[in-house]
């Protein structure tokens, strides 16, 4: 399930490269995918766990599917904040694509 979110996403980042007419496509694909991970990562071994206490420890398999949903929730966030502000930078504030949430 991770990885076929990361390849939409660097899917997603190629295209938005693209319309945004930025030269580096690559750096924004690998930016895009590395920011899912890591931020998927850091709410579900960091943060979860100072929340949940021990039901991280041994959760069950409806709190297990949760904790895995709630990371890739996590990580999408991240990445669209980062997608945003990656837009607004490259255009001087204004977004080059119609609707910069959209793509």
């Amino acid at each position: 399930m991770l990885a076929i979110v990361a390849i939409l996403i660097a899917i997603w980042f190629y295209k938005s490269a693209i319309k945004a007419q930025n030269h580096n496509i690559w750096a924004w694909v690998a930016t895009g995918v590395v920011s899912y991970y890591v931020a998927g990562a850091l709410w579900v071994y960091a943060f979860l766990p100072l929340i949940m206490g021990r039901q991280m420890q041994s959760p069950s398999l409806s709190t297990g599917i949760a904790i895995e949903i709630s990371g890739i929730l996590a990580g999408l966030l991240v990445v669209t904040l980062i997608r945003i502000k990656f837009l607004r930078r490259n255009s001087g504030g204004k977004s080059k694509i119609d609707g910069v949430g959209h793509c």
